[in-house]
């Protein structure tokens, strides 16, 4: 078994040719890798986060599909990776960084979880007996020749039209027997395209749709764009149980709950900031309720966007819990959705 301490491009070339074949929401593919200081790392990609709420959990979720096919990958050509998660406090995107490890063998199972990792469609049967796959699109591209001109001479019996490729940004498409991958007939230049870091724009951009066609804030209702599910805690809970729960889920915002589980507001990280500042070391002995105000702001889920906003203006705060008409919460609506919102 293979005793190397580092990974080389040949190996991280190897690996992603797998490791891109992971699902991920609506074909995004929002992750990245890179060599540096011999090990692979897995970065997230914001430019390829699906849109609308929860689009970057999605996209962490994608990338941790990538992480385990990368995994495997490494485990099949060499020592098992040592995987750190989340190595840097300061960069956000790196969400994983694989070094070869002591040589050990593979766990039971392992070669069977790789095994079931989606292969490439095989190419077509119908293409003409004695004419060769043509090369692909992208290498025509990069070289400044045509179609016509890549194709082996058995292909080119006949006139072709072609002209050049007016540039406009890539759009995703599902292809049949695509998951998350390559189509059939990747080259190595395909693949050292999605391991480079130094391009500006990648393969599957998504393409930002017209405003002209967008549904205005007044008709568009909160749950079209409200975070779902919340995340919730009960208001008689002790701030550092609070505090551990918006750690652990990620989340800036908490609807809090009564005994009832009627919506008594939001905590937010900046409300527990302030509670800090002010009594440090109390977390232990006070409750949530005794952070939340007097006034609740809640929205129903049919309200428009709009509506949604002015109360948000109206209250001086930067989130609304949303209920359903029994008062249930169902969702929270905060200042970055609307920023979501006009972005999209």
């Amino acid at each position: 078994m293979s005793t190397t301490t580092t990974y080389a491009d040949a190996d991280l070339l190897a690996a992603v040719e797998s490791t891109v074949r992971a699902p991920s929401g609506y074909d995004s593919q929002p992750w990245r890798f890179r060599l540096a200081g011999g090990a692979i790392e897995l970065r997230l990609d914001e430019r390829r986060c699906p849109g609308g709420p929860g689009g970057r959990w999605g996209a962490q979720l994608s990338c941790g599909a990538a992480l385990l096919n990368l995994r495997l990958a490494l485990a099949v050509a060499g020592p098992l990776p040592v995987v750190t998660i989340q190595p840097s406090a300061t960069d956000p995107a790196l969400l994983a960084r694989p070094v070869p490890g002591a040589p050990r063998p593979m766990p039971p199972g392992g070669a069977a979880l790789y095994a079931a990792i989606p292969a490439p469609p095989p190419p077509t049967a119908s293409a003409p007996t004695g004419r060769a796959p043509p090369a692909s699109l992208g290498t025509c591209r990069r070289s400044g020749r045509s179609p016509a001109g890549c194709a082996p001479a058995a292909a080119t019996s006949r006139p072709s039209r072609w002209s050049p490729p007016r540039r406009r940004r890539a759009r995703l498409r599902r292809r049949p027997g695509r998951v998350g991958t390559f189509a059939s007939g990747t080259t190595g230049g395909d693949r050292r395209h999605w391991s480079d870091r130094s391009r500006s724009e990648g393969p599957g951009m998504i393409s930002v749709p017209s405003t002209a066609t967008a549904t205005p804030a007044s008709v568009r209702t909160v749950a079209a764009v409200m975070s779902t599910p919340a995340s919730v805690v009960p208001a008689g809970h002790t701030l550092d149980r609070a505090l551990r729960a918006m750690v652990r889920t990620g989340y800036h915002h908490l609807v809090v709950i009564g005994p009832d589980g009627s919506s008594r507001g939001v905590l937010t990280d900046r409300m527990l900031a302030a509670a800090w500042a002010s009594a440090p070391g109390s977390f232990e002995r006070r409750s949530v309720a005794d952070l939340l105000p007097a006034e609740i702001p809640l929205v129903t889920h049919d309200v428009s966007v709009a509506d949604a906003a002015r109360v948000m203006r109206g209250t001086g705060t930067d989130a609304v819990v949303v209920v359903d008409r029994r008062g249930a919460p169902v969702g929270v609506v905060t200042a970055a959705d609307f920023i979501d919102l006009l972005a999209d």
